[in-house]
């Protein structure tokens, strides 16, 4: 009996030595199992750190840095369009109630603000009845179109290349917008304007009140007032203005100009918040006698 339990006592010894041994052995040399050609398919282990996960990683991030971007343009042609409904919104408030319109009153309506949504539904029947002459017109509309092309060509060929998102990728995004904004300076500010409302966007704002002792009351600024211009630039829309005011040196005297009972006011107010609230619209702006 005693040499049985020595027998047993020997080999319960020798089993916990055997797997502390395995124990270290697993924990001091891991098992690093490779894909070759006589292996199974399924048998491999992902490498984090090797070039075709890099590559790929990198794809992914230039992918969504190019969708960043154009979600960037995007917001801001809806913020835009969110703006002129807002205005539509608002004179709807300010009409007395009527009847439910009939089905071709809602139809016509509808269509007429279809012509007139965003650059890409753009057509040159909305811009003759916006008032820009026929050759304006369809210069204008050639411009758009171009530099949609243009667009679709960068953004086919930098994902041919690999640069789709990167910086330089952005650089000729960024050209290609300052060429639309410059629809201003090449057709002039009455046409720019009757282009915004041709596409449904704000032309016009207008002071709706003035606060107390602040920077446009002490510089003479009335409610009702329409600005035309803020430091020689020419304003359609809130934003245009609030971007003005933080740029620059804040303080300094810069000339406003505003259009009250139909005569141009020049102001100079220092540069930084006015302390006025302002109204958007989208008009069809008058016909030049």
């Amino acid at each position: 009996m005693s040499q049985s339990k020595l027998f047993l006592l020997i080999t319960l010894l020798a089993g916990i030595g055997l797997g502390a041994w395995a124990r270290d052995a697993i924990q001091s040399e891991p098992v690093d199992f490779q894909l070759n050609q006589n292996q199974d398919v399924g048998a491999f282990v992902i490498d984090n750190n090797g070039p075709s996960t890099d590559r790929a990683a990198q794809q992914v991030i230039d992918e969504l840095r190019a969708e960043l971007e154009r979600a960037e343009f995007e917001r801001s042609d809806l913020r835009d369009q969110l703006e002129a409904i807002s205005i539509r919104l608002s004179a709807l408030d300010k009409k007395p109630v009527a009847s439910a319109p009939s089905r071709n009153e809602f139809k016509n309506s509808r269509m007429g603000t279809q012509k007139r949504r965003g650059a890409g539904g753009l057509t040159l029947a909305s811009l003759a009845e916006a008032g820009i002459s026929e050759r304006d017109a369809g210069a204008i509309k050639s411009r758009l179109d171009e530099l949609s092309m243009q667009r679709l060509y960068l953004r086919d060929q930098a994902q041919r290349e690999g640069w789709l998102g990167k910086e330089e990728y952005r650089d000729e995004i960024r050209r290609l917008n300052t060429a639309q904004n410059n629809l201003e300076q090449d057709f002039g500010s009455d046409n720019y304007s009757r282009y915004l409302y041709a596409t449904g966007r704000p032309n016009q704002v207008n002071v709706q009140s003035v606060i107390d002792n602040s920077p446009a009351y002490n510089s003479g600024m009335q409610n009702g007032d329409r600005l035309i211009s803020y430091d020689n630039q020419s304003i359609y829309d809130a934003r245009t203005i609030r971007q003005g005011t933080q740029r620059g040196t804040a303080g300094e005297l810069v000339p406003v100009v505003v259009m009250r009972d139909g005569q141009r006011v020049e102001i100079y107010v220092p540069r930084g918040p006015l302390g006025i609230t302002m109204d958007s619209q989208s008009i069809r702006p008058p016909d030049q006698p």
